[in-house]
């Protein structure tokens, strides 16, 4: 799957992950519920491939 999306849009999406990542890392760390906990860190990890992928699509872009 492609996604052509503009230079802003790019920067608004970056923009979401890295402030989502941040309320989940807090989320994660005061969560007690194993379970939730887990789900939470499987979420992160999803947000950290994401954002990795917009970072090397910057790179290629240059």
């Amino acid at each position: 799957m492609q996604i052509e999306l503009t230079m802003k849009e790019k920067q608004y999406l970056e923009n979401m992950l890295m402030h989502h990542m941040r309320e989940l890392s807090r989320e994660i760390s005061h969560t007690d519920n194993r379970s939730f906990k887990e789900n939470l860190k499987e979420e992160a990890e999803v947000l950290r491939v994401l954002q990795s992928k917009l970072e090397q699509e910057r790179a290629m872009s240059h």
